[in-house]
């Protein structure tokens, strides 16, 4: 499985330090869930964070489409437009995962199934950007998939999405 850090550059850094100690936090984490996971930057945030959005931008040369605003208009869809399709195997790997997990994730998390459904398969699509990551990420085997999506959902529903809560409560 690919590592899961990210190595922020120094300038998109210095950017977000210039801001005072109670949203650095905020930005940090939407930035980090962004690189990760392509988790949607909450709106409130994309006046701050839009100037990294373009370095991302002109260094890997993937466009992201910040124009679109999800169902509940509280966060903008942040991924890139263009996504090829993943391989077969990968999709069979995703549509045996949520069959098997789907009703765990939403009981868990308090979601409907087509907001889960939607989610790993946005996460899937982030995987297949070489861009991002220097070559699609494909799995050896079921079982290294089912652990990273679930990792990857996981996070997006229990930490990012926590988070944007917060920021949207501030």
């Amino acid at each position: 499985m690919k590592n899961p850090s990210v190595t922020l550059q120094p300038l998109w850094i210095n950017h977000i330090e210039r801001f005072s100690e109670r949203m650095r936090p905020r930005l940090y984490g939407a930035l980090i869930a962004f690189l990760l996971h392509g988790t949607p930057i909450p709106e409130k945030l994309l006046p701050y964070l839009g100037i990294i959005l373009d370095l991302i931008e002109a260094e890997t040369g993937v466009h992201t489409d910040t124009a679109e605003v999800s169902e509940n208009s509280e966060t903008a869809v942040c991924l890139p437009a263009a996504v090829p399709e993943p391989p077969a195997r990968e999709l069979e790997y995703l549509h045996t995962f949520t069959e098997a997990c789907s009703r765990r994730f939403c009981e868990e998390f308090k979601i409907d199934r087509a907001t889960f459904d939607k989610t790993a398969r946005a996460i899937v699509d982030y995987w297949q950007l070489a861009t991002v990551h220097g070559a699609p990420i494909r799995h050896a085997s079921e079982d290294e998939f089912w652990a990273h999506i679930a990792n990857a959902l996981h996070y997006e529903f229990a930490v990012s999405r926590q988070f944007q809560n917060a920021v949207s409560r501030a």
